[in-house]
């Protein structure tokens, strides 16, 4: 579990609970956070999973199953619709065509912080600073010939809905997904 200098007490937690706990001193994001927890772990399979999802995130072992019988190479969980709308689509949207267009693959939740992965895939993932991560991941994953399933999760997660703070979320994440993709393009 990666700790990315919340104030919380999220960290103690999860290290009463068992969990290995990597304490970042300051917030230096999801994408810095993620490589650099992978880079100091070694295992076969890694599951990454939001920490907004709170008690719903026992539903992890949907995405591990498929990874461990051999049926995929990595998972990504996709949530059940929910009531109301946070954004306008545009983030998830280019997400989207961004992955299916250096792809030819569509996935419904290419912005999903919950899957779980082989680690033969590392080498092949060049993991993005930001929110760029998961797109990025997709694309790199689908190119080098990997098995990607879409996995229905009954899991929930925070949403910062269509307030101001909601639309500079989405604006930095829109953001992100551009270079990720726009780096790939380029390579």
């Amino acid at each position: 579990m990666v700790n990315d200098g919340s104030s919380d007490n999220t960290g103690a937690l999860a290290a009463s609970a068992g969990a290995i706990v990597i304490n970042n001193v300051r917030n230096i994001g999801k994408g810095h956070s993620v490589k650099g927890a992978l880079a100091q772990l070694d295992a076969d399979i890694f599951l990454l999973v939001d920490g907004d999802t709170g008690r719903t995130a026992s539903e992890v072992h949907r995405l591990l199953l498929p990874v461990l019988v051999g049926e995929a190479d990595m998972t990504i969980g996709v949530f059940p619709s929910r009531e109301g709308k946070g954004g306008f689509g545009i983030a998830k949207g280019f997400a989207t065509w961004s992955v299916e267009r250096l792809t030819g693959r569509r996935l419904a939740e290419p912005l999903s912080g919950q899957r779980a992965f082989l680690s033969r895939l590392l080498p092949d993932m060049r993991l993005d600073p930001g929110y760029g991560l998961e797109t990025g991941m997709n694309i790199d994953v689908l190119r080098a010939g990997a098995t990607v399933v879409e996995v229905p999760v009954n899991m929930t997660h925070a949403h910062t809905g269509r307030s101001l703070a909601g639309f500079v979320h989405r604006g930095k994440q829109l953001m992100s997904i551009i270079f990720a993709a726009a780096r790939r393009v380029l390579r």
